[in-house]
């Protein structure tokens, strides 16, 4: 008989009823702290028995003891048993998403904008739960999720794709930015014929914004001054702040009320606006950790004064329904 095949067939019911025998040194007690009958737990232990190819107990009218195959067994079985409840303790933390790891790939501007304040309210709800944040571009972002690298990201997708869910989290417009001591700062409203009249600095192409505003700017490619293309809205700042040019930036990217040195202004209709929306694979199941965290990420959004620190971005998780939920569950 191939002993070691037939090993691989124990279940952990088997060696559980094992080792509670074992304890009780009898089959009564052992059943009742299994809530078992006595029948169904002998039984158990004949099959176990049979993989072994050895008796684990003699038996008299009252109690049983250990063979010395028995006696062997029961210290690695004990541990099985350890480690077993263990694993299921810590997975029973997981679903209840008390514990886990959640990947999420999202702009730049999420990633230093709202996240943060996102892992706040994560850690005094679920401090258990890890989040590792990938700070990509756009394209970046929506690879991370088709890859599976991440349980889902928060990009800006400008058109249907097959193989991604999406549900709208944000919409803003494009602001111009400039300097407070710019000609353009003293404006309510700038026009395109005032912002083709100065140096203008962009985000490369290679960055979902671009994108968005290159339609705008083919119209008027012949009157624009494009001084620079960067890839980090730090960069992109830092420029503005040295009078190297203006900008043009999406509402959850516009500087904080706090960096006094450079202000923003409405631009003339039509306006260029976006939607930020979470993605996430068709047919892949997100994970319990990922799902507090869009949890939290619905409850934050709902919070007036959070709301108002992004004045000029609409947000859409009120709008998200059980439904919505449901789909990320499924």
């Amino acid at each position: 008989m191939n002993y070691s095949m037939n090993l691989k067939n124990m279940t952990i019911r088997q060696i559980r009823s094992f080792v509670a025998v074992a304890e009780s040194q009898g089959f009564a007690g052992a059943a009742q702290q299994l809530n078992t009958s006595q029948p169904a737990l002998s039984h158990c232990i004949k099959q176990l028995e049979l993989l072994l190819g050895n008796r684990l107990f003699n038996r008299t009218t009252r109690r049983v003891h250990l063979t010395p195959v028995g006696e062997t067994f029961l210290p690695h079985a004990r541990h099985l048993v350890a480690q077993f409840d263990s694993v299921m303790s810590g997975m029973e933390d997981v679903l209840a998403q008390r514990s886990g790891q959640a990947a999420i790939a999202c702009l730049a501007s999420i990633a230093f904008r709202l996240m943060p304040v996102v892992m706040a309210a994560m850690k005094k709800i679920y401090p258990g739960i890890g989040i590792n944040i990938r700070d990509e571009n756009n394209q970046g972002a929506i690879q991370c999720v088709l890859s599976g690298e991440v349980d889902f990201g928060i990009a800006t997708l400008t058109r249907h794709h097959p193989d991604l869910h999406i549900a709208p989290l944000a919409s803003d417009s494009f602001r111009a930015v400039c300097r407070a001591d710019h000609p353009l700062a003293a404006k309510k409203l700038v026009r395109w014929r005032d912002i083709e009249r100065y140096p203008l600095i962009l985000m490369g192409e290679d960055t979902g914004i671009r994108y968005l505003l290159n339609p705008m700017l083919a119209r008027r490619a012949a009157n624009l001054t494009i001084v620079s293309e960067v890839s980090h809205l730090s960069t992109v700042n830092g420029l503005v702040e040295e009078g190297v040019g203006i900008t043009l930036l999406a509402g959850l990217m516009l500087p904080r009320g706090d960096r006094r040195l450079l202000v923003h202004r409405p631009i003339e209709p039509p306006a260029v606006t976006r939607t930020i929306s979470v993605i996430w694979r068709k047919g892949a199941r997100i994970s319990p950790a990922a799902l507090a965290v869009i949890d939290i990420t619905a409850q934050v959004l709902r919070d007036p004064q959070v709301v108002h620190r992004w004045p000029h971005v609409r947000w859409h998780a009120h709008e998200w329904n059980e439904k919505t939920l449901a789909g990320w569950a499924s």
